[in-house]
């Protein structure tokens, strides 16, 4: 996740477009979101299919937060809970948790925690220290991937 900031008129809007629309034509298999407040989000879907080259993309979803906070779900593992994607994991099936507290390494699967999570110590060195986060009311405490 990257964060746009600046004054009215700076081109912010303009700088997210070309470079989502370029990443999405590029990466075709990849999938892409833009968060936007709810009372812009159809502005945004319309500026999204008037400039780009083939008027629409299947790889590019423009959602709110309320439409975001439709697709998480919790999961229980051990006593704790996790948010996590909806219907990402079914009960008994095999995952990886992490719980609070962990610090795991710098690697592509938890650059998604940096702006969050990003520590330098001089005991463990550089990574990412798990914390109970806030998701839209729900508490979430650790991680839970695939193996």
């Amino acid at each position: 996740m990257r964060l746009i900031c600046g004054g009215s008129g700076l081109g912010k809007t303009t700088a997210v477009f070309n470079e989502l629309i370029s990443e999405s034509v590029r990466h075709e298999d990849t999938r892409y979101f833009l968060v936007v407040p709810e009372q812009a989000s159809s502005f945004y879907e319309k500026e999204l299919i008037k400039r780009h080259p083939r008027h629409g993309a299947l790889n590019i979803e423009i959602l709110s937060f309320n439409r975001l906070a439709y697709r998480i779900e919790l999961a229980n593992v051990l006593g704790w809970q996790c948010v996590v994607n909806k219907n990402q994991f079914r009960s008994m099936e095999l995952a990886v948790y992490f719980e609070i507290d962990s610090f795991l390494p710098i690697r592509p699967e938890f650059e998604f925690m940096r702006a969050s999570s990003y520590r330098k110590t001089d005991v463990m060195g550089e990574g990412f220290r798990l914390r109970t986060m806030n998701f839209r009311g729900q508490i979430s405490q650790g991680l839970l991937l695939f193996p």
